[in-house]
């Protein structure tokens, strides 16, 4: 025999005696008789039969309640169906084959020249990025790696530094299989340009002590002492 703890159903297909409800199930078990061959009559009268007609042995004997959970299952392809039915149709798109309608109201703005606009020479271009305080300290840590090598005449000057770097610069697009062979008179090799603005001893001491960096003061996250 099974109830419930909410709602209850009058009629059922096994003669009112079992109960279904959404929910909670409680079932009744109840133990059979000592004696199997031993009967007893109903408790109730014999012409009004109802659901309390119950032999009095039934009544008296040990019984037991459970409950168990009643999960409904849900149909997933139903809650899908429904999802898919709530979505807006979308409207099939129409294309044309056209021109884009010009704006009338195209705003403008009005060009301003700034200052990296106006006409420049290649060294005053370059001096953008090495103005005048990078070209002294780099003059300046090169004369002093220089005296740490030994060489108390070494000298430089700002202008030296500016013609050595330009012939960097040169040497990266114009490469010769030797650096010394742009101050050759050969014609394949020679640059005028080169040989003009600094001798080739003169160069190659300068690049001998290069540095950017004073050594005995560097900087823990500076990486320019290796330069």
């Amino acid at each position: 025999m099974s109830s419930d703890e909410n709602a209850y159903s009058d009629e059922d297909d096994s003669n009112g005696l079992v109960k279904k409800s959404e929910g909670k199930v409680h079932n009744l078990y109840i133990m059979p008789p000592d004696d199997g061959a031993m009967t007893d009559e109903d408790s109730g009268e014999e012409d009004n039969v109802d659901i309390s007609n119950l032999p009095a042995t039934q009544l008296t004997y040990f019984a037991m309640i459970g409950s168990s959970e009643v999960q409904d299952s849900v149909d997933e392809n139903v809650e899908i169906q429904e999802e898919c039915q709530k979505r807006k149709k979308i409207k099939p798109r129409q294309w044309k084959v056209q021109d884009i309608p010009e704006k009338t109201c195209v705003p403008r703005y009005p060009y301003k020249p700034s200052s990296a606009d106006l006409p420049r020479k290649p060294c005053e271009i370059i001096e953008l990025f090495l103005d005048i305080i990078a070209i002294d300290h780099i003059v300046k840590s090169t004369v002093n790696y220089a005296v740490q090598r030994g060489n108390h005449s070494f000298t430089l000057t700002s202008d030296e530094m500016k013609s050595f770097i330009g012939i960097l610069l040169v040497s990266g697009y114009c490469c010769v299989p030797r650096r010394r062979l742009y101050w050759q008179k050969q014609p394949d090799v020679y640059n005028y340009l080169i040989a003009s603005s600094l001798r080739r001893d003169r160069f190659d001491e300068i690049i001998k002590f290069f540095h950017a960096a004073d050594n005995t003061n560097l900087r823990k996250f500076n990486h320019s002492w290796k330069s």
